[in-house]
């Protein structure tokens, strides 16, 4: 069973198939929950691949915000498909 591995708080959640990470609200910080915020940012620590890619608002929002890292996403906008390791709440 795949999981998404939560570095802050030390917490795995174990999930089957496909989960967004909003359905881990617990685990960490969301606003506007439509990727206008970024509040809920996160950093990928391992496991990209198991994450969909980076949707149209992440890439306006990080424009404007001068993030350049792909490893930085925000938790709203992903969809995972298998084993990650994220820093959650994650801001520079």
């Amino acid at each position: 069973m795949p999981s998404i591995t939560f570095m802050k708080s030390n917490t795995e959640y174990l999930f089957r198939d496909v989960i967004p990470l909003t359905e881990c609200r617990e685990n960490m910080k969301f606003g506007c929950k439509t990727g206008n915020c970024g509040i809920c940012r996160v950093k990928i620590i391992s496991g990209t691949e198991n994450i969909t890619r980076q949707t149209p608002k992440e890439k306006r929002l990080f424009k404007a915000l001068n993030i350049e890292d792909p490893s930085i996403r925000l938790a709203c906008q992903c969809l995972i498909t298998g084993d990650v390791t994220l820093l959650e709440n994650y801001m520079e």
